[in-house]
Order: structure tokens, then C-alpha cells, then sequence
């Protein structure tokens, strides 16, 4: 297929800003991920679009099972909806005052 470019969960995305690796990010408004590798801005790297990752969590217990939403602002993982933007679901549950949280990304545009 001649116009196929990339087959991956980990695509390669240009990063418009400075991105640690292992550090969530979300990529303009609809494209949300962790960078494999330091990246600075302006470069192409790949982006891990879908699998569990442990991120830091906002105050709020969550439950297995409940959707994930990235709050952007505070840059943080957290089970409230409102005003944040949903990128998966909560494989496992954490306790109110636990710092992280594991998140399985579901992989689509948000």
C-alpha cells in the first residue's frame, strides 16, 4: 500500500514543546501520551498512544474499572470529568491520598 506511513502504538509525533521521557503529555488538543525518550522541541519522536503506565495522581480515590482524565493544568491523572480530558481507564484502584495511579491509554484521539 503506497500510501501507508506508520503501523505502531508508539507513533512518531513532533513535539512542539520540551518533553521528558516517561512524563505524560498531551500534543496540541486531541493527542495525549508518554514519550519514550527526552525530546526537545521541535523534534520527531515516538509517543506511546496505548498500554498501562503509573502517573501522578490528583487527590480522589479511583476504582477499577473508571474512566481516566487527564487534567492538563495540574498535570496530573485524575477520575474527575469535569473540566479534563478523558485518555483511558483505571486497570486498578488507588486510595484517596496515594500519589499515583496506573492508567491504561486507550490509544485514540481525545
Amino acid at each position: 500500500m503506497r500510501n501507508f506511513v506508520q503501523g505502531s502504538d508508539k507513533p512518531d509525533v513532533l513535539f512542539v514543546n520540551v518533553a521528558a521521557a516517561g512524563v505524560p503529555i498531551l500534543i496540541g488538543s486531541a493527542l495525549f501520551g508518554v514519550p519514550f525518550n527526552d525530546q526537545g522541541a521541535g523534534s520527531l519522536g515516538p509517543l506511546a498512544i496505548t498500554g498501562v503506565f503509573k502517573m501522578s495522581k490528583a487527590t480522589g480515590a479511583v476504582t477499577p474499572g473508571a474512566k481516566a482524565y487527564w487534567d492538563n493544568t495540574n498535570k496530573k491523572i485524575t477520575g474527575a470529568a469535569t473540566g479534563n480530558i478523558y485518555v483511558g481507564a483505571f486497570p486498578v484502584g488507588a486510595a484517596d491520598a496515594d500519589a499515583f495511579a496506573h492508567v491504561r491509554l486507550h490509544g485514540g484521539p481525545i
